[in-house]
This record gives structure tokens, sequence and C-alpha cells, in this order.
């Protein structure tokens, strides 16, 4: 009778510990916690197909799943549970039970502590905490079990019967490593659980013998094997096996498993077909998700068919399908009227939604993304419906009838593509609302917007929308005009609110073309530099919320090609700065046209056509390179207008490897066998005149020319028989004095530098979408007195991550200035050493903030050699009033009356 006390006072606390769990289950949903996890679920759905940029939407639809289960999952759990401890609780009742065998005894023990020490039990987390911690090591211990109270016996342990055999095994969330050993000699064991562990492996035949095991939840344990196994456990209720590495098919005769009621399989190995599941109608939650069952390669892959046997499944509450490859007969669904979450996320189902699932009245949360539905409009009929999870589908619009939906709750349709006018769900019961990636516009939102924010807040997800329009090619010839529209689609798709942008380029790097802000822009009289692509991007001053990403909805326009069609033949020519060209000195060119908006190929190669190099292609009118050897040369350049038009230019150049100067030693010897010669060395100039001669026996001479200019150095060897041999060479001689730059004495320069680089900094900051030229509107105007020609603008404006670039010219050959960018350090100054003029293009390195410096910048027309410094003027324009007649006879004049500007 005292036993009999013990184990009532038990069933107890475990009843007390079960009421606990349950009701901390909605405050501690970990993933580890509800078995589910993101890089397994990442790694198979990216085997089904899925895309990076739709990953983490899918990732979070899968955890919401998983969520829900596991709670449907936990109260089924519990009940099974309570209702063997009450059979439990009954038998231990009826009269006296002896104890089990010691040699049973001991066999189990010996089973709990081979689990011990396989699972790595040591680092348990209750052993950490010396909570229950096993005595494997004393060989008089007993196994009793758990109590939560008295916090005695073997942790995890939580049920012994009367004979002393352990019943239940729960080690869940306890930091079990290693690999599961065989548990088959706990014959007595009804409820098995393991989730929430790091167990790396093991066999699922570690149960294939505990034939009154009811609950078996193996969670997250990467076991190994096949179902067969488990053939004999016919009184399974719960099998919770997700997150392993069972493979083969389902057992043609898996329906002896006749009272399950939770078969969860997510994301194992398993194959084959599973009709045999529509034989079992104890079934209340099934979940078969990310298997092998769509096998690539196989027969029906993306093809396959839901069962017909499943109709039989009305017991079902919870059904997961996803990943299963699935297209036909979603209509057999409709049998299951018992269900609350349908889940069919990254099937192949196509076309509308069947009305068979009309029938399930119960149903709360249905999640059917990534498949090819094109119709909702049959839910409207299901009023149990909370959550609806429709995302990345080929839906055109959202069915008026759900405004009657009255258990509504949560509603995402993103990526999809419905447009029109956004029906009015909203309802005290609605919390959250996404409507992303379709083909809405600001027409379609206004009329409802006030009534999704006052209620949804940041939960009313509306950005980004689809691009509106369709994409064009117009082209067109010189001289005519084109009208870029946005919202033209033949429709009134726009808002008398919307404001339009319109840009030249690629998105989102364009230049603003007009600060107007209409639906159409018409550019007149065009010019090959016209050619290209615009865009326009429309905001709305209420919709348009910068501060929240997805609420920041700018409409874009599919981009508009301009081509220019008519080619016209390049004229220009390429310049040296010099014609005497050297080797390892670096050899400078430039193109002078007057042609717009042309890109530069430049190379060169040998005279016989080898190449040497090739820069890329880029929009600098300008090339050096540095010759190693001796030869003869050819300079090719390539210029390509907008369209493409192509005209190539060539200037052929000699290198020559020695570079002689003025005032500097020049060195010759003589080479010979022949002993006992005299020389005479004589130097003329070009007028064949004498300017230096040395007679020596040593054979060498040092010429130390004046002068710049064409000398010829001639040697006469007399033998000591008199016999003379007469030998010349001519040269070449460079007056070498270095050419300064204007800037290393102009006391004006750093100013303008200044200048310059406030102007630079500024453009550098600009945020998309302004007016540079109302940005930076102080800087241009302060440095526009240094700027060649009149302006207080600059055009062809770009700032990118690479550099930032423009003109002082709308019609310019080429912009004006381009400095390169530094991805750390910020522009301080550029290199004007190499700077002579004002029409010239200079070639500037570009020094930054964090030390270092790049090359490949250029400047035009910018005086940085002014002869004197401008002052700004200061002053303020009147408007004077004309003297009335009034004023005229009293002698008093209305001048004095002004207004200022």
């Amino acid at each position: 009778m005292v036993k009999n006390l013990k184990i009532k006072k038990y069933w107890i606390t475990t009843l007390c510990m079960v009421f606990c769990s349950l009701a901390s289950f909605a405050q501690d949903l970990s993933d580890a916690t509800i078995g589910f996890d993101a890089a397994r679920t990442n790694v198979a759905l990216k085997q089904h197909g899925i895309k990076d940029q739709d990953m983490e939407a899918q990732i979070s639809m899968m955890r919401e799943a998983q969520k829900r289960q596991y709670l449907e999952t936990s109260k089924i759990e519990n009940n099974i549970s309570q209702k063997i401890k009450s059979e439990q609780s009954k038998k231990a009742n009826i009269g006296k039970t002896t104890l089990a065998s010691p040699e049973i005894l001991a066999q189990e023990k010996a089973a709990l502590i081979a689990l011990y020490n396989s699972t790595n039990g040591a680092t348990w987390t209750n052993t950490l905490t010396n909570l229950g911690a096993w005595p494997v090591n004393d060989p008089n211990s007993v196994v009793t079990p758990w109590n939560y109270n008295t916090k005695t016996g073997w942790y995890g342990v939580l049920s012994v019967n009367a004979e002393g055999r352990v019943t239940e095994l729960n080690l869940s969330s306890n930091n079990l490593t290693g690999y599961l050993s065989n548990l088959n000699d706990l014959t007595e064991l009804k409820e098995a659980k393991f989730f929430g562990n790091k167990i790396v492996g093991g066999n699922i035949d570690s149960f294939s013998e505990l034939t009154k095991l009811v609950i078996l939840n193996i969670s997250t344990c990467n076991l190994d094997g096949n179902l067969q196994s488990l053939i004999k456990l016919t009184n399974l209720q719960d099998l919770t096996a997700n997150l392993n590495n069972l493979t083969g098919t389902f057992p043609e005769d898996f329906y002896k498993l006749s009272k399950l009621q939770v078969l969860d399989v997510y994301i194992n190995k398993l194959e084959g077909d599973y009709s045999v599941l529509g034989q079992i109608p104890t079934l209340t939650i099934l979940t078969l998700t990310g298997n092998n069952f769509n096998k690539v390669g196989s027969p029906d892959y993306d093809n396959r068919t839901i069962p017909e046997s499943f109709k039989n499944l009305t017991n079902l509450t919870t059904l997961r399908l996803e990943m299963n490859g699935l297209k036909n007969n979603m209509k057999v669904l409709g049998n299951l009227i018992n269900l609350t979450s349908l889940f069919i996320v990254t099937n192949s189902f196509e076309g509308p939604l069947p009305s068979e699932l009309s029938a399930l009245k119960k149903l709360d949360s249905f999640t059917f993304g990534q498949n090819k539905i094109t119709d909702i409009s049959i839910l409207a009929s299901i009023n149990s419906l909370r959550t609806i999870d429709a995302q990345s589908n080929l839906i055109t619009s959202i069915p008026p009838e759900f405004a009657q939906l009255p258990n509504l709750t949560k509603f995402y349709i993103i990526k999809n593509k419905v447009s029109g006018p956004l029906i009015d769900l909203t309802s005290p019961k609605l919390t959250d609302f996404y409507i992303y990636e379709n083909y809405f516009r600001f027409i379609d939102i206004e009329p409802v917007f006030s009534k999704y924010k006052n209620l949804l807040k940041n939960n009313f997800r509306y950005s980004p929308q689809a691009k509106t329009d369709q994409a064009e090619t117009v082209n067109r010839g010189t001289g005519s005009s084109v009208t870029l529209s946005m919202s033209d689609d033949g429709i009134h798709r726009y808002t008398d609110n919307d404001k339009f942008k319109w840009y030249k380029g690629v998105y989102p790097n364009g230049v603003l073309i007009s600060p107007d802000e209409s639906r159409q822009i018409t550019i007149s009289n065009l010019k090959l530099s016209d050619a290209g692509s615009y865009y326009c991007l429309s905001t709305h001053p209420e919709i348009t919320n910068s501060a929240n990403v997805n609420q920041n909805l700018i409409l874009q326009r599919f981009p508009i090609t301009l081509v220019m069609t008519t080619c016209a033949t390049v004229a220009g020519s390429i310049k040296a700065a010099t014609e005497k060209f050297y080797t390892n000195t670096e050899s400078s060119f430039t193109f002078e046209t007057t042609a717009t908006g042309l890109m530069y190929d430049w190379s060169v190669a040998t005279a016989a056509g080898t190449p040497i190099n090739a820069a890329p292609s880029n929009t600098i009118a300008s090339y050096s390179y540095t010759f190693s050897e001796a030869g003869d040369y050819i300079v090719t350049l390539i210029a390509k207008d907008a369209n493409g038009c192509a005209t190539t230019f060539t200037k052929p150049i000699q290198v020559i490897a020695e570079k002689y100067c003025a005032n500097e030693p020049i060195n010759f010897g003589f080479e010979t066998t022949t002993p006992g010669l005299t020389y005479t060395w004589n130097s003329y100039d070009a007028s064949d005149t004498i300017v230096n001669t040395v007679t020596n026996t040593t054979g060498l001479y040092t010429f130390t020319p004046q002068l710049g200019g064409e000398y010829e150095v001639e040697l006469i060897v007399n033998t000591a028989t008199s016999c003379k041999t007469l030998f010349s060479k001519n040269i070449t001689v460079e007056d070498c004095t270095p050419i300064v730059s204007c800037t290393a004495n102009n006391p004006i320069t750093q100013k303008v530098h200044s200048l310059f680089i406030n102007l630079i900094t500024k453009l550098v900051s600009t945020p998309n979408g302004t007016d540079a030229n109302v940005y930076a509107r102080n800087e241009i105007i302060a440095l526009s007195s240094y700027v060649a020609g009149t302006t207080n603008s600059i055009y062809n404006f770009s700032n990118s991550n690479a550099a930032v670039t423009f003109s002082f010219s709308q019609n310019g050959a080429e912009n004006d200035v381009y400095i390169p960018k530094s991805a750390s350090g910020a522009i301080t100054s550029i290199d004007l050493s190499k700077y002579f003029g004002t029409q010239g293009t200079t070639a500037v390195t570009t020094n930054y903030s964090n030390g270092s410096n790049g090359s490949g910048g250029y400047v035009r027309n910018i005086d940085f050699c002014p002869i004197a410094e401008c002052i700004p003027i200061t002053g303020v324009i009147n408007i004077v009033k004309k003297a009335t007649a009034q004023a005229k006879k009293t002698g008093n004049s209305s001048t004095n009356s002004s207004s200022k500007i």
C-alpha cells in the first residue's frame, strides 16, 4: 500500500510538470525547442529551387509552420501522456505487484548507462547543474524516477512502474551529444523524447523492439535507418522524427501502426510512394515536408499527385506537404473536414484553388506560397480562416469577398501579380497585411491608405512594387523630338498627387534630366548624345515613407531606350606632346575632336601588327604608355559614339633607344683589335661647323654639346704608316630643361584648387535624386569665375561608386572633370604638376584622406593659373518705381521708394 501511495504522489508531480511546461510553450519557442533547423531548411529549400532573394521569406514561413505544429503536437502528446499515466496509476491500485527480477532491472540500468556514456552524460545539462545526476559509477544504485519537487532520482526518467521498470524517458533539451545507443532492453518504455539536443548520429533500430512505445520524439537526432525498423511498434501514437537521415520508402504494411496520431518526418531522405498513410485514419498531424519524394530524374518529377487515399484522413488537423513536387489532386484535401492548418508551400500546383476546399470549415491557417496559383476566390467561403499566406504565386486580384472574412488576422500576398484598387480589409482583428512586390500603384492604395496605416502601423507593408509600363526602344534621328511618358498604359493609373522625376542612365545611377515633376517630358532637337536609356521614378507625398523600407514606395518605370540611328564619321586626330619618343620615358597622346559622347579604345602595336598594350574602354581622350624597346610602332584609337558608331585613327611613331641632352656629356668609344692607332674626333653641328675636336690614342671621346640640335661625330683613325680610315655617327641632342607647370609658382593656384576640391566634396555627398546644381549651388558659383566660358551650372553630372564626373558645357565634347573615388578615403587634393593650360586635358593623380592615391582622373576648362584673383561683388538689385504725375507737380520723386529682390 505504501508503494501505491508513492506512485500516486509521483503522478501528481508529473502532471504538474506537464502543465507547467504547457504554460511556457508560448513564451519559449526557440528553434531548438520547436525542432527547427534553419541551416538544414535552407539547404532543402535550395535543393527545391528556392532562390537566394526568396530564402528569408521562405525560412520565416517554414519556422512559423513549425511553431504551429509544435504547439499542436505538444497538446496531443500531453493528452496521450496523461492517459498513459492514468492507466498506469489504475494498474498500481489493483493488488500488490512485485519488483522485476534483479537481472531485468540490471539489464535496464545497463541500457541507461550505455545511453549516458554514448551521449556524453558528463556534459548533460542536468549533470553540470547537479540536478538528478545519474549515479552511473555506483554499482549499488537503483533507477528511480526524477522527482521535480525534491530534486531526487534519475533526471529524465519520469516514470517507473510498480515493477521498477522504466516507462517514460524524457531527456529533451539536455545537451546530449555523441551517438544514441540501443534502448531495446527498456521493453516497458512507453514514452521516449530526445528532441532539442545535439546528437550526431545513431540508428532508428535503437527502438525497434520497444513494442509498448506510445510516444517517440527523436527530433533533430540525426539518426539513420528506415521506417521498416518500427513496424513492430503498433502501439505508437506519436512518431516525431523530423530532421533525421531516414532513408527508403514507407513500408507497404506501415498501416499496421494504426494508432498513430502524429507522424512527423520533416526533412529526412525518404522517397517513393506514401499513399499507404491514407490507411491510418487516426492521424491528426501529418508532416512529410522536405524529403526526396520529388526526386530529380523520376518520371513524376514536379508532377506528383496527392494520393487519393488521403481522403480517408478525416481526423487530420495539421497537414504539411511542403517541397513534395506536387501538382495534382489538391481537391482531395476537401475531404479533410477537421483541418485547421494546411501547408503546401513550394510545390507545382497551378491555376485556381479547387472549389472542394470550401468544405474546410475549420481551417485556421493556409500557407501555399511558391506555387503557381492564379485564383484564391474559394477561400472567401471559409469564415474560420485567420492566416492566409499566398506569397510567390501568380494571383492577379484579391477577391472583394475577403472583406467579409470575420476572423482574418494575417494576410500575406507578396510577390504575386495583383493590381487594381486595393480593397478594404481593415477590421479590429487584422494585424498583418503584406502586399509588396505586386503591381499596385499609388492610385490603388491612396483611397484606403489612411485606414491601413492607422490600424496596422508598420505591419502594413507595400514596398517595393513591380516596375510600371513596358520596356520600350525608340528610334529617332538628330534634330527631332521625343516625348517620354510614365503610367501611360492605356488607363488612368496615377493620382494628381503623384510626383515624377525623369533620369537618363541606368537605375539607380541615372542623372536627373529636368526639375519638372510631370508625368510626360519632351526632349527637342535631339542630338547623338541624347541616345541612351531613360527611366522615371514616381513618389507620393503620403504613401512614400522614407523612414521605413517596407513603406518607402517609389514606383519605377521600365526603361525607354532612345536610339539615334544616324551614324556620322567622327572627325579628329591623335596628337602627341612631342614627336620624339624614347624608351623608358612616358609617351603621352591626346585625341582632338569636336564629337560628343565618345568612348575611347586606345592600343599600341608594332609596325608589324603585334599587340603591345590596350587600355580598357573609357571616356578619357588621353593615353600614356612607356615603351621598353626602340622601334616603329602604331598608336591606334577607336572612337565610338553613343550608338556604337566607331571611327578608327592611327598614328605611326618611331621610338628611339637613347636620349641625349644639351650640356650633358656623351661618351663614345671605338672598338678594334688593331694596335698602334691614333684617333682624331671631330664634332659638327647642323651648319657643318666643327664645334669640338680631340686627338688621342685611347679610342675614347667625350662630347658635351652646348645646344640642342643635330650633330655628326666624325672619327679619323690613323695607322703607323699614315693610312687613314673615316667613321661617323649622327646623333640628335634635346634641350632637356624641364618644363615647370605654371601652378608651381602662381600665387592664386592654391585658392582655385581649394574651390575645386570644395565643389568635388560637395558633389560626392549629393543625395540620390537631388539636383546637383541646386545642392552644390554655392560651390559651383564660387568656382565659376575660373571656368572657361560663362556658366553657373554643371551638366552630365554622375556620382557613382567609382567616380564623380561632370561637364561645364551642356554641349561639350565630353565631360570636363573625372575624379576617381577611393573605397575608404575622401578626396583631399589633385596633383596639378602636369597642368599647362585650360584647353588641354590634364591627367591628374587624386589623393585621398587615407594616404592613398589613384590615377585615371582628368580636368579641363578650369584656369588654375589665373592672372588675377576674382573677388565677388556684393550688391542688391532694386526695382525702381516711375514717378507719378502728382509727384512731378509737387516736386517729390517716387524713386526714393524701391523694392529689393
